[in-house]
């Protein structure tokens, strides 16, 4: 039977939920272009508390009090349909384009397709989508039912989880500091550079970095790139190497693993600003020519040493990579009371509501560096999303019971 029923006519179902999420998908995208990227202002503490309750208790009001065909729509399975195609579809276009790029071309940066998460677009969008799982989650909450507890658990938890992560990212700090060893320290700096005196000191004791061994390799001196051969990557620089390396036969006959120049060339040192260094000789398979000599990659004080094989190649020590940094700290809640600890990449310490990671050091200085840069990341808002994806654990293990219980009946 065909279906002669208007358009707009009510109730709605997928063509009108559809041309409704783009429709807002669209209005998102002009709004972006004619702001000039600012994007939405998130409201802080206590306002997006405020805007929370007054949205969960406008739901909940307008559900049971107004009876319009739209309020039954909201709660219906083609609007959850289209709200979720559409905000993937934005998902989907933040994994395609890089994001914060600044080469991306001014028609792509001024839709915000460059910074999804913060443009208009992806807000509207949020909005719609949990407008939608709040009807339903209202709608599937009463009257209450055992039968409606994974239902109400799932939808629930995500709606906290969404808002949560949403309006709290206003109240979100992310600060940073630099730690000197010997001195505690008792500010920190925000993106804009603003300091901030904190409620707490940080003091660094040490801090360490464990390189990957040097690599040996030629290297071109117009580009500053090592000639990676077959392999696909330099030989570790050990004494008593053998290898080839285009036209070069190669061998290393001393490795100092830590050393200063002097006048013998290099001598075992672990004095600060000492390096590897090794006595390595290169020989020319095609005219028997051989060099010789000491190589280092240098440090702050004293520049690297090659052996020059031509006008365009010289054979080099490549600059060590960290392998691992850390740092050794004091955390000082008032100056009777500290802890010690040793944040790492990776390892970060949880203390007092903030989160603190080890993100940097002087890369002039390298091994040798006397300052750590941490960041220091507080979001009050945290427990609240873990409540949230509690909650759909929860009614994900309740459904997976209901289900295994039914097949055994």
């Amino acid at each position: 039977m065909k279906n002669d029923r208007p358009f707009w006519a009510h109730p709605w179902n997928f063509k009108e939920s559809f041309t409704i999420a783009f429709a807002l998908l669209f209005i998102g995208f002009l709004m972006e272009a004619t702001t000039a990227n600012t994007g939405p202002t998130m409201p802080q503490w206590p306002f997006n508390l405020i805007i929370i309750l007054a949205f969960c208790g406008f739901v909940a009001l307008s559900y049971f009090t107004i009876k319009h065909p739209i309020i039954k729509w909201f709660s219906s399975t083609s609007a959850a349909i289209s709200a979720i195609s559409v905000m993937t579809f934005l998902i989907l276009l933040m994994g395609f384009i890089r994001q914060d790029d600044p080469m991306a071309s001014g028609f792509v940066q001024s839709l915000g397709l460059t910074h999804i998460t913060s443009s208009w677009p992806y807000f509207i969008t949020s909005v719609y989508l949990l407008t939608v799982l709040a009807y339903a989650t209202v709608r599937r909450s009463y009257p209450f039912s055992i039968k409606n507890t994974a239902f109400f658990l799932n939808h629930a938890g995500l709606l906290l989880v969404i808002i949560s992560a949403s309006l709290g990212q206003a109240d979100m700090e992310k600060l940073s500091m630099r730690l000197y060893e010997g001195r505690a320290e008792f500010s920190a700096a925000d993106d804009q550079g603003r300091i901030r005196q904190m409620p707490f000191a940080i003091k660094l004791n040490d801090f360490s970095i464990q390189e990957y061994p040097a690599t040996i390799g030629i290297i071109d001196k117009n580009t500053s790139r090592f000639d990676l051969g077959n392999e696909g990557h330099l030989p570790e620089a050990i004494e008593g190497l053998n290898f080839e390396s285009g036209d070069w036969s190669i061998s290393i006959t001393k490795l100092l693993t830590s050393a200063l120049p002097d006048s013998t060339g290099f001598s075992q040192s672990e004095e600060m600003g000492s390096a590897p260094a090794v006595y390595a000789r290169a020989t020319n398979n095609k005219t028997q020519q051989s060099k010789e000599g000491w190589i280092s990659n240098g440090s702050y004080l004293f520049r690297p040493s090659f052996i020059h094989l031509s006008a365009n190649e010289a054979l080099a020590l490549s600059i060590p990579r960290p392998k691992e940094f850390s740092s050794d700290i004091r955390f000082f809640h008032s100056m009777q009371k500290y802890e010690d600890h040793t944040i790492k990449v990776n390892e970060p310490l949880n203390i007092r509501g903030w989160t603190i990671y080890q993100v940097g050091y002087n890369e002039d200085l390298g091994k040798w560096s006397n300052i750590s840069i941490i960041q220091l990341v507080r979001d009050p808002w945290l427990p609240a999303v873990y409540t949230g994806i509690f909650m759909i654990l929860l009614g994900s293990i309740y459904l997976v019971w209901m289900g295994k219980n039914k097949n055994t009946k």
